[in-house]
């Protein structure tokens, strides 16, 4: 079995929702690249619109380059080939019109030049996926995308295709696909409210054995001007009814 196939069925293994494990893991990115305004985990569009494997490549071939977004690779592999889904020549054999091959659609030159060979199990082929989207990730590394400025980024992906459009288009999916990495104390929020799974329930506790989310199970109503009272409480461990 290809190695990107592997990757992709231990992201399908994973115990809670892949949303959610990569939206926390993406906040753990570089400052470089939260620079540029792509750092972050897939969105709908992208959970929706990429095919599984090809997203695990994505995110897992970006980490070999400090300061590259992934959404950044995502977003050549959709306008080159609809992420290997295009029929198009030269996406699964032969070249196209330019002589570009692959789902990363690469010229024979270019690949040679700075070939990945990420899936040990084959040989190494523009038209593996892992091959080409790992090898893509070296490219834009070494055309400017390590530094993980815009600019930086704006510098490979021209390099990568030279035209002002190809950028934009590249960049606007790449938006599309990627939701902001969220604050440090929202990841803290995050970890914190995960580690409390499982904990029971208990009326007006505030844990650390059990918590409850309100002091309030029914709202009183209050008169139309008049302030809501605070809820009475012993020792801040539970809380009366309010009636």
């Amino acid at each position: 079995m290809f190695k990107w196939l592997a990757v992709a069925a231990a992201l399908a293994a994973a115990a809670l929702p892949i949303a959610l494990l990569l939206l926390v893991g993406a906040a753990a990115g570089s400052a470089s690249a939260m620079s540029a305004g792509l750092a972050g985990g897939p969105s709908v569009t992208a959970l929706s619109g990429i095919p599984p494997a090809y997203l695990a490549l994505y995110m897992n071939a970006a980490q070999t380059c400090q300061g590259l977004p992934w959404g950044v690779l995502a977003g050549i592999g959709e306008v080159e080939s609809d992420h290997g889904q295009s029929t198009a020549p030269g996406v699964h054999s032969g070249a196209n019109y330019a002589g570009a091959e692959g789902p990363m659609q690469f010229e024979p030159a270019t690949f040679a030049q700075y070939a990945v060979d990420a899936d040990p199990g084959s040989k190494l082929s523009p038209y593996d996926p892992a091959d080409a989207i790992y090898t893509a990730a070296a490219m834009l590394c070494a055309d400017g995308a390590s530094s993980g400025t815009a600019a930086g980024i704006r510098q490979a992906i021209f390099a990568y295709n030279h035209s002002a459009a190809y950028v934009w288009q590249v960049l606007g999916w790449a938006a599309r696909y990627t939701v902001p990495a969220p604050s440090a104390a929202a990841v803290v929020a995050i970890a914190f409210a995960l580690r409390q799974i499982g904990k029971p329930y208990r009326w007006g506790a505030a844990g650390p054995g059990a918590y409850d989310c309100s002091a309030w199970s029914t709202p009183p109503t209050p008169r139309p001007g008049s302030a809501l009272p605070a809820p009475p409480s012993d020792g801040g461990l539970t809380a009366r009814r309010f009636r």
